[in-house]
């Protein structure tokens, strides 16, 4: 008996979707399902093949490339430092001229050149046939720490080197932490970055200029912050970035003043809703040369209350 199928059936009898159709044909739809698993089987074949030789020919080159002076490393670019000298890099990376870059351990090198204080991040590259590519990140001393002696310190907070005869001291200095034995890496990272993150806003956000800035004393009551001309700073126990009252009412006092800051030895900022001042000895007993402790304690007072 003849059956009437569709004109385009065997076209749709090739396509994936058909093995879902009704089996009008089970001999050619059985063909069919040969035909697709006998081309998975080769390809899964051919893959197994072509794994096995690259791993006979790599077995058989391997030595040839490791024995070879084509790849002996020859030269090692370094970029991105400052501070520390490409020689001194190169010199605790542990790399040997001559060995074969193939040989390298990155990981291994990076380790090598992190243990210098000054890198803050690493990254190397082989770049074949001989040379070797390293760029490094170092860190920025932004202030100094006395822990017995002193150590730089980072605008993160971190302490990450104690500082040498021959390296700069130009940055204010950190006081008022215990030294636990000499060790800093005991201090607490908390209270280091609240003094630094202090100090930047000083310099932001204050009539204070970072540069005058030389001394950061820490301790129970709150920062005193020590400018060069010998102006004391006082403020209350903070958290990192919360010290806008604080800065408000340094900037009112500072602008109402004027150059008569100069006569200042104390701004005191630790009492909430006011600010007290303490003249330098001589400007403070009520004669020509400047107003009382008690009048001017008033009048600061006063500029709190005006806001």
């Amino acid at each position: 008996m003849n059956i009437l199928l569709p004109s385009n059936f065997k076209a749709r009898l090739k396509a994936p979707s058909n093995l879902r159709w009704k089996k009008h044909n089970d001999r050619v739809l059985y063909r069919h399902r040969v035909r697709a698993s006998l081309g998975y089987v080769l390809l899964i074949a051919a893959i197994a093949v072509a794994g096995i030789g690259g791993r006979f020919l790599y077995a058989k080159a391997a030595p040839a490339i490791d024995s070879s002076h084509l790849f002996a490393l020859r030269e090692v670019q370094v970029q991105g430092y400052e501070r520390v000298l490409p020689a001194e890099i190169i010199s605790a990376s542990g790399l040997t001229f001559g060995q074969n870059i193939f040989s390298i351990r990155l990981s291994r090198v990076i380790d090598n050149i992190m243990s210098i204080p000054w890198i803050h991040s690493v990254s190397v590259r082989k770049l074949p046939p001989h040379k070797l590519d390293i760029r490094v990140a170092e860190r920025k001393a932004f202030c100094m720490i006395l822990l017995g002696r002193l150590y730089y310190v980072d605008s993160n907070g971190i302490i990450f080197k104690k500082v040498d005869r021959h390296d700069p001291v130009n940055y204010p200095v950190i006081t008022g932490f215990d030294a636990r034995g000499g060790r800093f890496l005991d201090v607490p990272l908390r209270p280091v970055a609240d003094a630094v993150s202090l100090f930047r806003d000083l310099d932001q956000d204050s009539s204070v200029d970072g540069k005058d800035v030389s001394e950061i004393h820490i301790d129970k009551t709150g920062y005193s912050i020590v400018t060069n001309a010998g102006l004391i700073i006082r403020f209350r126990k903070i958290r990192t970035g919360d010290v806008t009252s604080e800065m408000d009412r340094l900037n009112a006092i500072m602008g109402h003043f004027g150059d008569e800051v100069q006569m200042f030895s104390v701004i005191d900022l630790r009492f909430a809703g006011m600010g007290i001042v303490r003249y330098k000895q001589g400007f403070a007993d009520g004669g020509p040369s400047g107003p009382s402790l008690r009048n001017m304690n008033r009048e600061v007072s006063d500029i709190e209350k005006a806001g």
